[in-house]
């Protein structure tokens, strides 16, 4: 399975360094939560990982290749992106925006044939929206339109997925239901098994999706490891400046889930 290694990475604009000294692995089949304030360099870091923008220092390796060198066609074979929020020029159809993601597979001059189709629809049905296949994009919900950006994400078959806050727009329930499917996508439940790093201001997100938590702090420091061990109320007062609290509640699988709040100030 795939390894993603970022070894001693520092990276930013021009003269100014926003993040240094990051070091960070992930496989496939784990879920990376990515926290931390507005403004502390999470974009930045993914787009640096995404090759949008050049390492100042280090190196990002996948099984052991540094990805420097690589083209944009073998860097989006490896890395899907899924934004927060997506609005298309045109109204395309739920099925001709998966297909997009098999640009990375088609030739310069050639486009997409019988066999994108059969996998962009292969994908739809993993997923449960097959029936969104002939819908106008523009038309859905946003918890169907965030399904259908994961839908064109895997139609790429990439390695691993970065996401950028998805569940940020969506309500309660769909949060839960884009959480739950995020959780199966890695464990290899519509395919391979993928890695998966995504940025949410929610810490509880991160105990209800694995067991891997990295938070970036205001002053560029860089903290990874298991959700339990870093997520502490210290740690988390750091971050967004306010005091939190913890509790712990049984999933229905039988395990314990910790959680946590923010503790409100009483005003004067």
């Amino acid at each position: 399975m795939a390894q993603l290694s970022i070894e001693n990475l520092s990276c930013g604009w021009a003269a100014r360094t926003v993040l240094r000294g990051v070091y960070l692995s992930l496989s496939a089949g784990e879920t990376l939560c990515l926290l931390g304030p507005n403004g502390s360099g999470k974009t930045t870091l993914f787009k640096t990982i995404l090759g949008l923008m050049p390492p100042q220092a280090g190196r990002i390796c996948v099984d052991g290749a540094d990805t420097a060198a690589w083209g944009r066609r073998q860097r989006a074979r490896t890395f899907a992106y899924i934004p927060q929020e997506h609005s298309p020029a045109f109204p395309f159809t739920v099925l001709e925006l998966v297909l997009m993601g098999r640009t990375p597979h088609v030739g310069t001059l050639a486009s997409v044939g019988r066999t994108d189709e059969t996998i962009a629809r292969e994908v739809l049905a993993s997923l449960g929206i097959e029936a969104l296949a002939e819908r106008d994009y523009t038309q859905l919900s946003g918890g169907e339109r965030q399904m259908v950006l994961i839908a064109r994400a895997l139609a790429q078959q990439p390695a691993f997925l970065v996401m950028d806050e998805p569940t940020a727009s969506l309500d309660f329930g769909n949060q839960a239901r884009v959480l739950s499917r995020i959780r199966t996508l890695a464990r290899g439940g519509a395919g391979e098994p993928l890695g998966v790093i995504m940025t949410t201001h929610d810490p509880n997100q991160a105990f209800l999706l694995g067991k891997r938590v990295a938070c970036i702090g205001r002053d560029g420091s860089f903290t990874q490891g298991d959700v339990r061990e870093v997520l502490t109320p210290e740690l988390l007062r750091s971050l967004y400046g306010v005091e939190v609290g913890f509790a712990e509640l049984t999933a229905p699988d039988g395990c314990r889930v910790s959680l946590c709040t923010p503790l409100l100030e009483e005003e004067t």
